[in-house]
């Protein structure tokens, strides 16, 4: 698995959470006293939420990501950053910046700009795409898809959203519902995906050393299909198959949404990835990502 693709999938699950960034501790401080989860507030218009995760495989830290969310009454705004260390960062050392930015109206977020902007082992790496007419419209991608991967057809690009608008129909769809029963394709410039999730209904998490909260939270399973889009080097076989995880929303922030607290997700690289919350507050206001 490769780390933009571990960006992609923690992204999804992970604008859910809206917020990731926060008045927080020191990268290197223990996580702080665990907290249980206060009674369920309303989302309220105007709602800034961030939250900080970092990542583990098989014990190990691999890379952190903070978020920014911002709900007003008709618009929304979320930011994601990544970044590896440790073991990842030795194999596949990288940062990474996504911002999508639309309305809210309807069933369906109505995203108007997707950006992302990065750098992997050394070489940079852009998208930015607008939306217009429901249609999205890739202005920049560095480097050129044609170098990595077979193009997405245009039919699967049309009425797509990107993957961050994509947790913001799913957040919303907790607020009204409290279930998280979604389907959506995402478009990101380079691959079209499937994603679905389904409830499984409410779950306690222990406390751990890794994470900040612990007590009652929403388990909601989802599984992420490539469509089209794939790379020029991947066998037969991987093509078409289908990414699981789990991720767990609880609410931490008064007046916000429920967010993501634990996100556990499946990768062909490093086996399965855990993004543990370490820390979470009002305002969208995003620290950068650091170990």
């Amino acid at each position: 698995m490769r780390c933009r693709q571990i960006l992609f999938i923690a992204s999804f699950a992970a604008a859910a959470l809206p917020a990731w960034g926060q008045a927080r501790r020191a990268p290197h401080e223990p996580p702080r006293d665990a907290v249980s989860a206060p009674t369920a507030p309303g989302l309220m218009a105007g709602t800034g939420a961030h939250t900080d995760y970092q990542l583990y495989v098989h014990g190990l830290r691999i890379g952190r990501i903070e978020a920014g969310l911002e709900l007003q009454a008709a618009k929304y705004r979320i930011e994601v950053a990544f970044r590896t260390f440790g073991l990842a960062g030795w194999l596949f050392r990288g940062q990474q910046l996504d911002i999508a930015e639309g309305r809210l109206g309807g069933q369906f977020p109505e995203p108007l700009r997707y950006s992302g902007q990065g750098f992997w082992r050394g070489n940079p790496r852009r998208i930015l795409i607008d939306y217009i007419g429901g249609q999205p419209i890739v202005r920049d991608l560095e480097p050129p898809n044609d170098t990595e991967r077979e193009p997405v057809p245009t039919e699967l690009q049309a009425n797509s959203v990107d993957s961050l608008s994509a947790m913001v129909l799913l957040i919303r769809r907790i607020t009204d519902t409290g279930r998280c029963d979604a389907a959506v394709e995402t478009f990101d410039g380079r691959r079209a995906v499937q994603f679905t999730a389904h409830t499984v209904g409410e779950t306690d998490l222990e406390p751990t050393t890794r994470s900040s909260f612990q007590g009652r939270a929403l388990r909601c399973d989802f599984d992420g299909k490539l469509l089209a889009g794939y790379r020029l080097v991947d066998p037969p076989e991987d093509r078409g198959k289908a990414r699981h995880g789990s991720a767990w929303f609880a609410s931490i922030v008064p007046g916000a949404p429920k967010l993501p607290v634990r996100v556990k997700f499946e990768t062909s690289f490093f086996g399965d990835v855990t993004a543990y919350l370490i820390g979470a507050g009002p305002g969208a206001a995003r620290d950068s990502a650091g170990e």
